[in-house]
C-alpha cells in the first residue's frame, strides 16, 4: 500500500476537522503523525486509507484468494467477538453511559 492512497479524515467521534499533531509522537510510530481533535479530545490518525480499503486489504489477507466469495465484514462471528471486546474494555476505561460511538 502506498502513501498516495491515503486521505485526510475527520475526528470520527465529532467531525471536526480541526486537530494538532502530538508532539514527538513520531519518534514512536516510524515518523508517522497522529492528532488529537481539538473539538472532542478522541486521539487519531488524519491520514489513511478510507474504511472499504482497509476491509478489501484484510479481506485478501484473511480469505486469499477468495476474496471473491468471503471478504472481511463486521458480521463474521470472530470479528464481532472482536467488536464486543473492544467495546466492553472502552466502556470500562472511560464510561460510554449516555453516549454513543
Amino acid at each position: 500500500m502506498t502513501k498516495d492512497r491515503y486521505n485526510e479524515f475527520p475526528c470520527d467521534i465529532c467531525g471536526s476537522k480541526e486537530a494538532i499533531e502530538i508532539p514527538y509522537i513520531r519518534e514512536y510510530t516510524n515518523n508517522e503523525p497522529v492528532h488529537i481533535c481539538k473539538v472532542c479530545g478522541l486521539v487519531y490518525v488524519k491520514n489513511r486509507r478510507s474504511a472499504k480499503e482497509v476491509a478489501d486489504a484484510w479481506s485478501k489477507e484473511i480469505f486469499g484468494s477468495k476474496v471473491d466469495e468471503e471478504t472481511y465484514t463486521a458480521l463474521i462471528p470472530w470479528v464481532i467477538g472482536r467488536l464486543k471486546f473492544v467495546t466492553e474494555f472502552i466502556d470500562q476505561e472511560i464510561d460510554l453511559k449516555g453516549k454513543n460511538v
